[in-house]
């Protein structure tokens, strides 16, 4: 709450970068993508009019944090992804087999339902098994400050090997 023109700032370090992005939402407005400089292969980007229809007094504040390494302290046990299978002794693992991605809008501390979809990109950390990707997220209680994956209102567009 503290910036209230527009800005924005970058920091990257070895297993994360994060970046708070204050934007003017009153002229024209293109859709923000992050990180935007850092090559890589992991990004997300919100659209345009995501942007206005979450702004507030013809500003938004977005925050991004992309981890190289966090889904090894994410448990997933009690995840309500959806998995091919049967359920057998041979069925699929849920293994957390990319960076995570965490986006804010405004300080909302509860989910925020968007009319246009959030595009993300992931690289696979381990390609040389081959692992069923999935669209999830980090279903996150403030209130019981508990967590698990899931796939709600998920939909995986395309993956390949890498």
């Amino acid at each position: 709450d503290n910036v209230k023109e527009p800005a924005r700032f970058l920091a990257a370090r070895q297993n994360l970068v994060l970046e708070v992005s204050v934007l003017n939402t009153e002229g024209p407005l293109q859709e923000l993508v992050f990180p935007q400089e850092l090559g890589g292969d992991g990004s997300i980007q919100l659209s345009a009019s995501t942007l206005k229809q979450n702004s507030r007094n013809g500003v938004v504040k977005v925050v991004f944090i992309l981890y190289n390494n966090l889904g090894l302290f994410l448990p997933t046990e009690n995840a309500t992804v959806r998995l091919g299978g049967d359920g057998g002794p041979r069925a699929p693992q849920l293994v957390v087999n990319s960076q995570v991605i965490a986006a804010s809008i405004n300080k909302e501390s509860s989910r925020v339902f968007l009319r246009d979809p959030v595009v993300f990109t992931l690289p696979h950390l381990e390609t040389k098994n081959h692992f069923g990707a999935n669209c999830s997220f980090w279903n996150y209680s403030e209130r019981s400050m508990a967590g698990h994956w899931s796939s709600q209102g998920c939909r995986l567009l395309r993956s390949n090997s890498t």
